[in-house]
């Protein structure tokens, strides 16, 4: 089994979370990434050119939750996703939530101009529109997870789950753009995040991609 896509990614990262943290075998090519994208790439893993993707022998699947859907049906012996049915719809409801309200309204803002225009495209960084970002996006979707996190250790219940592998996966890439919870007015959502990046499997994740981020900054 192999996935595709660079850790930088979000989505990729996601994915990598899962396996690490449910011990599946696998290999990586994080040399693919959207400016990498080929036709052939297209023709084979996804029309649109989007990562990851992932190979298991002959079969491709992309999509990060096609992925871990596709992860959970093939081992059932793993806790990829809680176990319970309405805790399973939660935590994929706040994966669509990361994936689109937290991506579209912050890390593709503000990870896209800092790091992927700055480093990457080597253009200059929109801060007028960082800026709104930080100050009119974030304080809503921020005070919406500190509420949920007043109440419970994890986006879920009690147990660490996709949920929360789907916010943290953000959270970092906003980091690597010098963006973090401020800890005084989000104080629940900033200790999680800290509680998260202390678990085993999610320190594996992200010591593999600090090469790739040094080789970028």
């Amino acid at each position: 089994m192999k996935l595709l896509g660079t850790p930088l990614s979000p989505f990729v990262r996601k994915v990598l979370f899962v396996l690490e943290e449910n011990e599946i075998t696998y290999e990586s090519d994080p040399s693919v990434s959207p400016m990498s994208i080929t036709e052939k790439y297209k023709e084979k893993y996804h029309p649109l050119g989007k990562i990851p993707a992932l190979e298991d022998g002959d079969f491709c699947l992309a999509d990060s939750s096609v992925i871990i859907s596709y992860l959970n049906d093939k081992f059932l012996d793993k806790n990829i996703y809680p176990k319970d049915i309405q805790q399973k719809a939660k935590a994929q409801w706040f994966e669509e939530y990361c994936d689109t309200k937290v991506m579209s309204e912050l890390t593709g803002v503000i990870f896209y101009q800092r790091v992927v225009v700055v480093k990457l495209l080597k253009q200059e960084c929109d801060e007028e529109l960082v800026n709104q970002a930080i100050e009119n996006s974030a304080p809503p979707i921020f005070d919406y997870l500190n509420s949920i996190l007043k109440k419970s250790k994890y986006l879920v219940g009690d147990e660490y789950s996709t949920a929360d592998m789907a916010l943290l996966c953000q959270i970092i890439a906003l980091s690597y753009a010098e963006f973090n919870v401020d800890s005084m007015q989000w104080p629940e959502l900033a200790a999680y995040i800290e509680d998260l990046k202390s678990i085993a499997s999610v320190q594996k994740v992200l010591a593999a991609e600090m090469q790739v981020l040094a080789e970028l900054m």
